[in-house]
């Protein structure tokens, strides 16, 4: 999959969840616009990183649980070599004839 799509995924997912206008799990899985399995693979990743998210039948939406939710951001820029290797998170893109580096990078924010 497109790495640019699947960040553009977690942030809609994440902006849903958040205001609390998820609806159903089908009606949640119909607007991020992916199959019902795929928003459990996408719920499966955000409680990997420590987001805890379950569905309220009160709110009838999803929701976060721990006062943890994610932040999602993109950030590519050009670095030396030397500065790739102090990336500690995140994936790291390298494109070996041109000595770029990019960083994607997910943090959870209480």
């Amino acid at each position: 999959m497109n790495l640019i799509k699947h960040i553009e995924r977690l942030e809609k997912i994440d902006k849903l969840i958040r205001t609390r206008r998820t609806g159903t799990p089908d009606e949640f899985a119909d607007q991020v616009g992916i199959s019902r399995r795929q928003l459990y693979n996408y719920l499966d990743e955000l409680r990997s990183y420590g987001v805890e998210v379950s569905y309220s039948r009160v709110c009838h939406s999803f929701e976060y649980r721990n006062n943890k939710r994610l932040r999602v951001y993109f950030d590519c820029e050009e670095i030396e070599r030397s500065q790739a290797n102090q990336i500690t998170g995140g994936y790291r893109i390298f494109a070996p004839n041109s000595f770029t580096f990019g960083f994607i990078g997910f943090a959870t924010a209480v």
